[in-house]
């Protein structure tokens, strides 16, 4: 039997965005989706990617994934009043200050040299150089200028990558619209049971007034509650608290007159860390801390409007099973230092589109989006932890704990190599740029003690030629680029 019917459990931005991506995607096959709530819910109360936040950072995929469903951006930018985003900024998480983690390209290659070993050469000779200084992204931020990338492989315009900051309750109201728009079907009733079939299959949902909501396939949005999920799915939600050390985080929002950052920031503190996201008018703060470490960072840099809400870190083996779909945070809740719990999300609801059934009995579809889940979720966790295990503050009881614990075979072995080789190891299902775990090595001071040995045959006049000929191209490029406040004003007053 075709999947005809779809039901959504969730009322926060990720049921909605699997709600309008369904219904854009599948108009010829899907004849009716319903997304049906699971709590009373708050506006700003929204854990439906597994940590509640006011505001979100995606990566560059996030670009495709828009236009793979067919949403236009700069409607999407106008109507929401969100922003750009050029990388991430990191600051005091070893000895170095601020260090950018920039999207897009950094450098160019010298031949067959990879670019960062020209640069661990002229570092064996002295030289003090940064990743950043020969990245578009990372000066484009640092001027505070911002033009989105130009079609043209000749031009290095072209090398430029974005992703967008994002308000998550506008982006979920334009969601919402936008899936009402394309026939989705807004319920009232609460979800409160799954019947289910003697398979194990879900037959149909119950709400809290005792109506009976049919379907073919059945997606829980719900976040970390796992509301739908938890009474279907037989395994248990497995835990990271022991690399994700920080359980709790207060979330604040004030007004801002100042040019907004085209960046996250990401600012380590004694007990724990604090992420800054702003938009025009308005910044985002989000403070983590570690409850086994006695301290809440909610009473540094309180204001009157800070909300604070657990987290509790981890994932579930298999999100699909029979034809119940566990999506966004009911499936994992990643820390949030990675910045990649909403590009997990995303992938997960293409990846759903990719593999979606043809019949209810969907055990192929299922196993592959698992192991593909799997994969890319090992990934994910991994990035997130380096941030932990590398820090270098030494001297104070909550990073030391972090620096010490063991990890993961698959970073510790990343690790290792970088220091030995200053390659990068990268898996199947790699969420994480090469040069994205190569700037985060360099932000926590890890050094590589070798490099590419064809790199000791070139002189060292026509790298450092080389460097400066990257340089001058990229600080020409900028200063064609107008303002950041100027390129958002255009696109609003559209």
């Amino acid at each position: 039997m075709p999947i005809k019917q779809v039901v959504i459990v969730g009322n926060g931005f990720a049921a909605w965005m699997t709600a309008s991506a369904l219904a854009r995607a599948l108009k010829e096959t899907v004849t009716m989706i319903r997304v049906l709530p699971a709590t009373d819910h708050a506006p700003d109360a929204d854990d439906s990617l597994g940590v509640t936040v006011n505001a979100e950072s995606s990566l560059p995929a996030m670009l495709q994934f828009h236009r793979l469903v067919g949403f236009d951006e700069n409607e999407l930018v106008r109507n929401t009043r969100a922003g750009f985003s050029l990388g991430t900024a990191i600051s005091n998480w070893s000895q170095q200050g601020v260090i950018f983690n920039p999207f897009g390209e950094v450098g160019a290659p010298l031949g067959p040299v990879n670019f960062l070993h020209v640069m661990l050469r002229l570092r064996d000779e002295g030289q003090q150089l940064k990743l950043a200084n020969f990245s578009l992204a990372a000066l484009c931020a640092q001027a505070g200028r911002f033009s989105r990338p130009v079609m043209n492989d000749h031009s290095i315009l072209s090398t430029l990558e974005y992703g967008l900051q994002l308000e998550l309750g506008a982006y979920t109201e334009w969601l919402k619209k936008d899936a009402v728009t394309h026939g989705v079907v807004q319920e009232s009733s609460r979800f409160q049971q799954a019947a289910l079939h003697q398979s194990g299959t879900v037959t149909h949902l119950v709400s809290e007034d005792g109506r009976r909501f049919s379907g073919d396939l059945f997606i829980d949005c719900s976040g970390p509650s796992r509301t739908l999920a938890s009474q279907v799915h037989a395994e248990k939600f497995a835990s990271w608290s022991q690399w994700m050390p920080c359980d709790r985080v207060t979330s604040s929002i004030t007004p801002a007159s100042e040019v907004p950052q085209s960046f996250v920031l990401l600012s380590a503190k004694d007990h724990g860390w604090l992420r800054t996201i702003d938009l025009p008018g308005r910044r985002y703060e989000q403070s983590y801390s570690s409850s086994a470490h006695g301290h809440n960072m909610s009473n540094e840099n309180s204001s009157s409007g800070s909300i604070t809400y657990n987290i509790g870190a981890g994932y579930h083996p298999l999100p699909w099973q029979k034809n119940c779909i566990a999506m966004g945070g009911a499936a994992s809740v990643i820390d949030p230092v990675s910045s990649l719990q909403l590009h997990l999300f995303l992938a997960g609801v293409e990846r759903l589109i990719a593999l979606f059934p043809n019949a209810a009995e969907c055990i192929q579809e299922s196993v592959e989006f698992n192991r593909q889940s799997s994969a890319e979720l090992e990934c994910a966790r991994d990035y997130a932890i380096a941030h932990y295990k590398l820090n270098g503050r030494a001297g104070e009881p909550f990073w030391d704990a972090c620096r010490t614990m063991p990890v993961p075979d698959s970073l510790n072995h990343r690790i290792e190599v970088y220091k030995s080789t200053g390659r990068v190891v990268m898996h199947d299902g790699e969420v994480i740029d090469r040069m994205n775990w190569v700037a985060l090595f360099d932000a926590q001071n890890v050094r590589p003690v070798a490099y590419d040995v064809v790199a000791r045959g070139i002189p060292l006049q026509l790298m450092n030629e080389h460097l400066n000929s990257i340089r001058q191209t990229l600080l020409a490029a900028v200063a064609t680029m107008p303002f950041y406040p100027a390129y958002l004003g255009q696109i609003f007053s559209q």
